[in-house]
């Protein structure tokens, strides 16, 4: 990988123009004394990288990931799974590095979202039983609520609570065997897509104010994927479909909407993206097959989680990208995952 160095204007033209390719670097510098928090995985093992240097999460007793991370003034807590010596999957939070297991392992569990608020503390996943069936589950302060239909596969992606209010993100499928994308409110469903197409999920969920911002993905009527973002359940398409796209996160500092996501050229390359409103910023077009899995903005600048791989989904590299400049995370000899990135 080339190594380039950049002067201190170089940097400054970089933070404000984001679809200029990406810089690498080896090591994380001039981000102040914040804590810049990337969860993920490295060489099948959960990791939490803060300002570059790794901590280990998972007990390498079985493959393990991190998804999420939420920062607070005094604890960091991780969400997502770690496999038993039966090889079952537990949704596992993390709390300051240590695990707690949400789930008793009769079952696969999986841990997508954690989310902090007035000090309860909720993860959003979901529970596969041995026959396949996925039940979107809510863990508060570890007690398990199940939501969705009884009778319908359903999972659940992002939590957010915003005063008395807990909201959740995922899609649940039809009777006709559509997935529909629906946000929760308190329990309560509301579907988002209009449930013709076969496939849509909302992957993240905001609230800034009163109005709920969502981001996800709705396949169209030739089959291609679009990447959408619901704002108070008015649907916003991001990319055009020709093409696949997909908005996996999303993120309102003062009501301006970042999303990040991945969109495939017309010549079928993967290119993590972001999105300003409706305008679209390729993250970094210097790389290989890319997906920006997470975005935070905090201070004007734009953080994404970014996963690259080598084109045959065989090795995986990790970075964390601000304002197009990126940083690789971990062992390059090995493969790694940047899932959810957090600034505080």
């Amino acid at each position: 990988m080339k190594i380039r160095q950049l002067s201190l204007a170089a940097s400054l033209v970089l933070s404000l123009v984001l679809s200029v390719g990406c810089h690498y670097v080896n090591r994380i510098s001039g981000w102040g004394n914040g804590g810049v928090y990337v969860a993920g995985s490295e060489g099948a093992v959960a990791m939490l990288w803060k300002n570059g240097t790794a901590q280990v999460l998972g007990d390498k007793k079985g493959y393990s990931s991190a998804a999420s991370v939420f920062v607070t003034f005094r604890h960091v807590y991780a969400a997502g799974q770690e496999e038993d010596i039966y090889g079952k999957y537990i949704a596992t939070l993390w709390k300051d590095g240590v695990a707690e297991r949400l789930s008793n392992g009769e079952a696969d569990s999986y841990a997508h979202c954690v989310h902090v608020s007035g000090g309860d503390v909720y993860v959003a996943g979901h529970i596969e039983t041995w026959q396949g069936k996925k039940m979107a589950t809510l863990w508060r302060n570890g007690t398990a609520e199940r939501i969705g239909g009884e009778d319908t596969n359903a999972v659940a992606c992002s939590v957010y609570v915003s005063g008395k209010d807990v909201y959740v993100a995922g899609f649940e499928e039809t009777a006709n065997g559509n997935n529909v994308a629906v946000l929760w409110k308190n329990g309560t469903p509301q579907q988002l897509s209009e449930g013709t197409s076969a496939y849509a999920r909302a992957n993240s969920v905001v609230v800034t104010g009163k109005d709920v911002y969502v981001a996800g993905v709705e396949d169209n009527t030739i089959g291609n994927n679009i990447a959408m973002m619901w704002k108070n359940g008015f649907a916003l398409r991001l990319s055009d479909g020709t093409t696949n796209g997909v908005a996996l996160s999303i993120c309102v500092p003062k009501k301006e909407a970042f999303v990040a996501g991945r969109f495939e050229t017309p010549a079928d390359k993967r290119v993590a993206m972001t999105w300003k409103g409706s305008e679209a910023v390729p993250v970094c077009q210097d790389m290989g097959p890319c997906v920006a899995n997470s975005i935070f903005v905090s201070g004007g600048d734009v953080y994404a989680a970014v996963t690259e791989s080598d084109g045959e989904q065989l090795k995986y590299a990790g970075y964390i990208v601000k304002n197009g400049e990126a940083t690789r995370l971990g062992d390059p000899d090995k493969v790694v995952e940047a899932l959810g990135v957090y600034v505080r």
